[in-house]
């Protein structure tokens, strides 16, 4: 399947996420990038989809990932528990893929499946939101 534009995909526990902040920040990113990327969010699925399959995508497909940082996010990776822990897990071992092929030499033109992460503090502290790897 060719994708017609780079994905960016958004990982957040919804607890402590405020939507209207989260949309905002999906409007941000697509209007500064003149709509060049298209963004994942799991709200954006529709009623009845399968979430297994859309987290999926964080396989290959995705190409960058933002993980919003928050404290109950922490706690969920910490309690490896819920969607936010399998997505965090899924994650750092793409990214894990991705720093080892920049090791070993490979120059990003032939990394197939390139592969940016952003981390976020968006509330809590460095010690109550960001997990320790």
């Amino acid at each position: 399947m060719s994708k017609t534009k780079p994905i960016c995909f958004i990982s957040y526990s919804h607890e402590d996420i405020d939507r209207d902040t989260l949309d905002y920040l999906k409007f941000l990113l697509n209007r500064h990038s003149d709509n060049e990327f298209r963004i994942l969010l799991d709200e954006d699925l529709p009623y009845g989809s399968d979430i297994n399959k859309f987290m999926h995508l964080l396989d290959k497909e995705v190409d960058t990932v933002i993980i919003l940082l928050t404290p109950s996010y922490k706690q969920k990776v910490i309690n490896r528990s819920g969607g936010v822990y399998t997505e965090y897990k899924t994650i750092m071992n793409r990214h894990e893929q991705a720093e080892k092929q920049k090791r070993s030499g490979t120059k990003s033109s032939e990394i197939e499946g390139y592969f940016a992460l952003f981390p976020v503090l968006f509330s809590g502290t460095a010690f109550s939101a960001v997990p320790d790897d």
